[in-house]
């Protein structure tokens, strides 16, 4: 269950020689009984 201030930490692999663009958006579910507002910068 999700709380307050909890993180996704997402890693990738590296593929091809090239990692991915620190700003890649990435797309996380959640299971209805948990909440977070993810903000976009």
């Amino acid at each position: 269950e999700l709380k307050s201030g909890d993180r996704v930490i997402v890693m990738q692999p590296n593929t091809a020689g090239n990692l991915s663009e620190p700003h890649t958006p990435v797309y996380v579910y959640w299971r209805p009984k948990d909440c977070l507002a993810l903000i976009q910068e």
